[in-house]
C-alpha cells in the first residue's frame, strides 16, 4: 500500500505532520458533503483528493485550509462558503527522445479552500511526527 500524504497542524508556531489519531477524529471531520465541494484521487498516496491542514489556538482545533483536487465539474465553479485560492507553479525541464533534446514547461497546480471558523470538537490524542517548518515566520 501507498504510504499517504500525512495531514498537518500547526501549534506553538511549527507545523506538524499528524502520523495518527486516537479518538473522535472520524467523526468530528467535516465529510465533503458537507464542505459542498467534490474530490477525486490525483494518485495512490492522496486517495481521498484532500489534504487537511489543522490549527490549535488556545485549546480548540481548527480546521484551517485544506489541498485539494477538485472533481473537473465543480472545478471551475466558484464555492459559496469558503475562499478559495489556486497555486499554479510552472517549472522547465529538459526532455529527451529520438528528435534530440527539447525544454518543456511543466505545470503544477494547487487547489486551496481556506476557512474562517471552522472548529472542530476532537476529542482524542493525536500523535505528531516530522517539523515540517522549524519555526514559521510572522511576515
Amino acid at each position: 500500500m501507498t504510504d499517504q500524504i500525512p495531514d498537518t497542524c500547526t501549534f506553538d508556531g511549527c507545523r506538524w505532520e499528524i502520523v495518527s489519531c486516537e479518538g473522535n477524529h472520524c467523526e468530528c471531520m467535516p465529510t465533503n458533503d458537507e464542505l459542498g465541494i467534490k474530490t477525486v484521487a490525483p494518485h495512490t498516496a492522496n486517495w481521498a483528493g484532500r489534504i487537511n491542514h489543522f490549527l490549535v489556538l488556545g485549546h480548540q482545533l481548527y480546521l484551517a485550509k485544506i489541498e485539494v483536487t477538485l472533481d473537473t465539474e465543480q472545478d471551475t465553479k466558484p464555492l459559496e462558503r469558503f475562499r478559495r485560492e489556486v497555486v499554479t507553479r510552472y517549472e522547465p525541464m529538459q526532455c529527451f527522445d529520438a528528435e534530440g533534446e527539447q525544454e518543456v514547461i511543466n505545470e503544477y497546480r494547487s487547489d486551496y479552500i481556506f476557512f474562517d471558523d471552522v472548529a472542530i470538537p476532537f476529542t482524542g490524542s493525536a500523535k505528531r511526527g516530522q517539523s515540517i517548518k522549524r519555526k514559521i515566520e510572522n511576515n
